[in-house]
């Protein structure tokens, strides 16, 4: 995962406007917490990755 400074340059390197980044943490935590109930019973290693990811991408800029 990407720290604050590296995130920032991804983010310029883009050229995405505010809109588009908080699409795309919107849709990273739609599918993080998606993991938790899909997989539960037949992947339970997979299932608990979704909260890790969406700590993960918490995207501050």
């Amino acid at each position: 995962m990407l720290d604050d400074e590296r995130r920032s340059v991804l983010r310029n390197e883009l050229a995405c406007d505010d809109g588009e980044w908080w699409r795309g943490a919107a849709w990273a935590f739609q599918q993080s917490m998606g993991l938790v109930w899909y997989y539960r019973e037949t992947n339970p290693g997979m299932s608990m990755l979704g909260p890790i990811l969406h700590r993960a991408a918490q995207l501050k800029s």
